[in-house]
Formats: structure tokens, C-alpha cells, sequence
């Protein structure tokens, strides 16, 4: 934590005073959440180097008879994330069982802000367990052909564990202990500026704001059905809602921070969430996942 969060925080707690100091600390304590977060890497020498455990942006390492995906629409999708599976292990705390090898790549539609959340064709996922007949796509040619991918400006990553604090939690905590609005309100605030520091560019196998929301939207979208708080509340789709804790926050991407300066017009997405079910983690069935863009 740098000197600017500690000293918010001091100052947050010194104007609580010493009646709600102690249930703000709890709240904060009875909060935290391991997660893997994504740091530039800074030992590959190179944007696009392979041997990064992420690689956001720029180009997919495929197999030769790869075909690009396509949306609805017909227009080629962006190349999101790819992630070398040997590298990635989930927090000890989530007890989660997840396969050890492969390559997972991630797709999603430019215009995925204008499709619904059900359409599985506003984004790809797909696993490739050997690196053997693999190539990096070639770079851009000088006059490349009148259909190309779309590309995002290329980031490598490695993941390294963090303490982060759960957002969804940290509401509960609050009401917990009747914390008063205003000093709920900065608190909440705080907690945000904290993520981002911990976790600024994304994570894996963590928390955050409208998760349990998207864990909804998912079980809805997996049967074919829109999801919105009415139906939620409805108790015909109670056997949808009932899934929702079956549904985990695989990665969070904050594209927001990450592609502004790409080309074309500036990215208007927030972040990117994919979520998976338990069993599909653990059988590595990546295709049924899901990935929300906000």
C-alpha cells in the first residue's frame, strides 16, 4: 500500500473516531481476498513475447489451420486474452480444481456492447492443449488485405498473488456493523482506489463490483434467457437464480486502462469479465464460459 492509501485511510478512521474505528478495521480485515493479479512483465524484453504467462492484445499464438472467429454479424472478432494454463494457479483459499496445461484464447466481438448478454456469438473461447504446429501470426503487411483482424495494442503479463478486498463483501461487512452512509460511502471508495492499485490492469479468481449480478446474468444467458432484476425476482426463472453460486469470476480484464491508445476509435469497455461454472473449470470445458463486457 503506498503512503497516499495509508494516509486516506488514517484520516477516514481518525474522522470515524474511536466508536466506529474498530468496525471499520474488521470490515476491512473480514474483506480481503487473495487473487492473482496482472503485472507488466517486465523480464520478457518484449510486448508480444511468448513466454508470458498473459499475453493481452496484438496477436494469438494459433495453430496453423486456425480460422478466425467471426460474430453475428460476420465481422472478425478482437483477440483479447490468451493465457499459458500451466502458469496460472488459483489462491489456495478457493480450493478450486482447474486443468495444468494448454493455451487458453479469448475472443470477443468489437461490438460486443451492442449485443445481448445471452449471445454466444459476441465472443469465443477456445483451449489448445499442446504447443505443438503452433506459429504467431505474421505482423500487419504494408498493404494488408481488405479483411484482417481487428488488433488491440499488444501487453504481456505475468500474475502474482495479492491481497485485494472484496467488494461484494466488504458492502455485507458494512451492514454488518451498521456502519453510518458517509463513512460506509468513503469506505467503499477507499476499498476501490486500494484494487486498483493491487490489481489495476485485471486478475483471476477474484471479486469485485456487479459480480454476483453477472453470476446471475450468466446462469440466465447458459439456458437462453435475458436476464434482468425483474425476472430475477420472478419465481418462475427461481431455478435459473439458484445457479448463480455455481457460476465463479475466472478473469477481469480492465480494458479501460489497458487499450485506450489503440487503433481506431478510443475503447469504450470498461472491463471484460469471463466467468465459468466449477465442473467446467475442473474438466477444462473453456467453451462455456461466458465473457461480459461493461
Amino acid at each position: 500500500m503506498n503512503d497516499e492509501l495509508r494516509t486516506a485511510l488514517r484520516e477516514l478512521v481518525l474522522a470515524a473516531g474511536p466508536h466506529w474505528a474498530t468496525a471499520i478495521e474488521n470490515s476491512l480485515a473480514n474483506s480481503k481476498c487473495e487473487i492473482l493479479a496482472l503485472n507488466p512483465d517486465s523480464t520478457s524484453g518484449s510486448a508480444v513475447d511468448r513466454q508470458a504467462t498473459v499475453t493481452l492484445g496484438g496477436r494469438p499464438l494459433v495453430p496453423a489451420d486456425f480460422s478466425w472467429p467471426r460474430d453475428r454479424g460476420g465481422q472478425l472478432m478482437q483477440f483479447l486474452l490468451q493465457v499459458d494454463l500451466k502458469e496460472i494457479l488459483p489462491p489456495q483459499q478457493y480450493g478450486l480444481f482447474m486443468p495444468t496445461e494448454g493455451r487458453l484464447t479469448v475472443f470477443r466481438s468489437a461490438q460486443i456492447l451492442t449485443m445481448a448478454d445471452k449471445d454466444r456469438k459476441a465472443f469465443q473461447l477456445t483451449i489448445e492443449i499442446t504447443d505443438s504446429n503452433c506459429t504467431v501470426l505474421s505482423p500487419p503487411l504494408e498493404n494488408p488485405p481488405p479483411i484482417s483482424p481487428p488488433l488491440l495494442p499488444a501487453h504481456a503479463f505475468t500474475t502474482e498473488s495479492v491481497w485485494s478486498l472484496d467488494v461484494e463483501k466488504l458492502n455485507i461487512e458494512m451492514l454488518t456493523f451498521a456502519l453510518p452512509q458517509n463513512f460506509a460511502t468513503a469506505l467503499l471508495g477507499w476499498a476501490l482506489k486500494y484494487n486498483l492499485y493491487t490489481c489495476g490492469h485485471g486478475y483471476f479468481f477474484g471479486s469485485g463490483r456487479n459480480v454476483e449480478e453477472e453470476k446471475e446474468i450468466c446462469a440466465f444467458a447458459a439456458g437462453g434467457i435475458s436476464w434482468d432484476r425483474n425476472r430475477s425476482r420472478d419465481s418462475h426463472y427461481s431455478h435459473l437464480t439458484a445457479l448463480k453460486d455455481n457460476w465463479i469470476l475466472l478473469a477481469r480484464i480492465c480494458e479501460g486502462t489497458l487499450f485506450q491508445n489503440g487503433s481506431g476509435e478510443k475503447n469504450k469497455i470498461t472491463s471484460s469479465d469471463i466467468l465459468i461454472q466449477k465442473d467446467d473449470l475442473a474438466q477444462g470445458l473453456f467453451e462455456r464460459a461466458w465473457l461480459i463486457s461493461r
